[in-house]
């Protein structure tokens, strides 16, 4: 890995070693959850984005 990558902020915020983690980012760009510990396939992951759509509406 870049040492420009190791200091870029948004590489720290995910703290990637491996299998990048999936990350919830709204649509401003913002990271709204840096270690989002569901997969797509979690049934939870739609309540919670559905969750997620409408307090920012």
């Amino acid at each position: 890995m870049s040492a420009g990558l190791r200091n870029d902020p948004f590489h720290k915020q995910i703290v990637v070693g491996g299998i990048p983690p999936f990350v919830v980012i709204d649509k401003d760009g913002k990271m709204i959850n840096a270690k989002c510990g569901m997969r797509p396939s979690n049934p939870l992951l739609k309540t919670y984005l559905t969750e997620l759509i409408n307090k920012n509406q």
